[in-house]
């Protein structure tokens, strides 16, 4: 294969989907934003001690394009390499806060570690770390003849917990549900009841569970404590700019202030706003960073969270690439070095067949309008197939 067929099999997508913070990126670019990177994290690892509280929320602006998504894949990264939990919210068609919320916390704790064990695997772990030595072999020694498979080691786990933590007593259920999600004999049971969903209670019998699921925010809370067992958890909220400038205009239009389309409007807004801050208030030894555009923070700020604003800091605002600084040359080159890895492909510069003069004259730009510009001009060199060295050739020659 040739650099120039390489070059025409590079993926310069600018559109990132929330899935994607989940995953390491081979075109992540560390040098975009490195100082709010730096700045949050120094926040969040005032959450360090076991006994913390809940740190300052965090709000992070940019424009459309200005890598929002891309800055929360960063946070999570570097919050599992600490040693820490990271929580996706998605808000996309919310109607009930902490359902959604409590969903979020499940699916996030589902999520694979680089090591391949869940992040709930990694929490229970952490939690029974700070239980001293003595009293989980003195447990595990009464309990030597041990039966019943998952479940028997679930209520082993529990006892060793309640051990040490009174509050572990009050959120035992949770802790036995969470735990069996790795049971496929019972994990649907589990999650179901997570979930806040009616479970037949001879199916609770099963998993050893005393009563039906507690209200969603209950259960966030409970699940909030146990991570803050084994470590600090950073709660991430992105994409709410649509429903709330959706809510909003719909709020604004109506002309009466009974209007059903109004009152909904409102009440989506109010929704998301006090459950942000009743949020804030249950998680244990954690912090919230919500990523959106500026005009989307203004209105939370003006209709929702004017009363108790001070429980987040003033924004910062992403900044677009530099070319100066190698920023841009930095993102191109990201995306090209996977397709130029293979033997035979190596071009004479990482971002061939963009040259350092061209790039140079982009000045500052979004990375997403950058990455637009380089996907033009491969899609251009597709359609002048005949003329596909000439294009490419003319290209690094500027």
């Amino acid at each position: 294969m040739s650099k120039e067929t390489a070059f025409l099999a590079a993926d310069f997508n600018w559109v990132r989907s929330q899935q994607s913070i989940w995953s390491n990126e081979p075109a992540d670019v560390a040098t975009l934003n490195h100082d709010h990177v730096e700045s949050v994290l120094r926040d969040f690892a005032r959450l360090d001690p076991p006994n913390a509280g809940s740190a300052i929320g965090r709000v992070v602006n940019g424009p459309a394009g200005s890598g929002k998504t891309h800055f929360l894949g960063t946070l999570r990264r570097r919050v599992w390499d600490k040693h820490g939990w990271f929580i996706l919210l998605d808000i996309v068609g919310i109607k009930d806060f902490w359902r959604t919320a409590c969903l979020a916390f499940i699916r996030s704790l589902r999520q694979a570690l680089p090591d391949g064990r869940s992040q709930y695997q990694a929490v229970f772990e952490a939690a029974l770390r700070r239980v001293p030595a003595e009293k989980r072999n003195a447990i595990v020694a009464a309990n030597k003849n041990l039966d019943g498979g998952a479940i028997g080691t679930v209520n082993l786990f529990v006892k060793i917990l309640q051990a040490e933590f009174p509050d572990a007593l009050q959120h035992s259920n949770i802790i036995r549900a969470l735990l069996l999600q790795g049971d496929p004999e019972v994990m649907e049971i589990a999650y179901n009841w997570l979930q806040g969903l009616e479970v037949d209670p001879s199916d609770r019998k099963k998993l050893n569970i005393t009563a039906p699921s507690p209200e969603n925010v209950e259960l966030v809370r409970g699940i909030s404590w146990l991570m803050s067992l084994g470590g600090p958890t950073l709660i991430a909220i992105d994409q709410i700019d649509s429903i709330v400038a959706v809510s909003n205009l719909a709020a604004d239009s109506a002309s009466d202030g009974s209007d059903e389309t109004e009152n909904a409007a409102r009440n989506i807004i109010h929704l998301f706003g006090n459950g942000l801050m009743d949020l804030k208030g249950i998680t244990a030894r954690s912090m919230i960073v919500v990523s959106c555009l500026g005009e989307t923070w203004t209105i939370l700020r003006e209709r929702v969270l004017s009363a108790v604003h001070q429980r987040f800091s003033e924004p910062v605002f992403l900044r677009p690439a530099s070319a100066e600084t190698g920023q841009i040359s930095d993102l191109i080159a990201s995306r090209l070095r996977p397709h130029y890895a293979e033997p035979g492909n190596m071009p004479p510069y990482a971002t061939w067949p963009f040259c350092p003069q061209a790039i140079a004259k982009l000045g500052l730009l979004l990375p997403r309008k950058a990455l637009m510009l380089c996907e033009n001009f491969r899609l251009n060199c597709l359609a002048e197939a005949k003329s596909l060295n000439a294009s490419i050739s003319k290209m690094a020659r500027l």
